[in-house]
């Protein structure tokens, strides 16, 4: 019996080796990735010069966060930039920023276009959308699904 269990195994594991590197190839080649919005487009290409002053800068205070917010308008199309640097880190886990045109004092609104993730204290760039001249930010840890902060954008 027991030399049945061992011929049976080595077969079993001899299969498993040939199979499973052919079933991981398959799962990694048949991955789908996660397309970028359409409607806004990538700030690392809208970057300003360093010589352009933005046309808003200031130091944004919630309950939660304080950030200094920059807005550049680079673009003759009426694209803008906007530049998020946390005074402090956050200390919340998966924080992505929305903007909304719209004012929501119950949590995040459901028309409201994701602009990326923010974490530590590094400046971050997002580009806002073309109708984006007003409304407001809001940051959202995904991981405790609460609303951090709110943060009025004037036009």
């Amino acid at each position: 019996m027991i030399r049945s269990l061992r011929s049976r195994h080595r077969r079993t594991f001899v299969l498993l080796a040939v199979v499973l590197p052919i079933g991981l190839a398959m799962a990694f080649s048949s991955r789908v990735s996660v397309p970028a919005s359409p409607s806004v487009p990538q700030a690392d290409r809208l970057v300003a010069r360093p010589i352009d002053a933005p046309v808003r800068d200031a130091v944004v205070t919630s309950a939660r966060a304080q950030l200094r917010l920059r807005i550049w308008s680079p673009g003759t199309d009426g694209t803008r930039v906007l530049e998020l640097t946390p005074r402090r880190d956050l200390e919340l886990p998966d924080v992505l920023v929305y903007w909304s045109a719209t004012d929501s004092n119950e949590g995040l609104p459901a028309k409201s276009l994701l602009l990326g993730s923010l974490a530590g204290t590094e400046a971050r760039l997002f580009s806002l959308p073309k109708e984006a001249r007003g409304g407001r930010l809001f940051l959202y840890s995904l991981a405790h699904q609460e609303l951090v902060a709110s943060l009025e954008l004037e036009p």
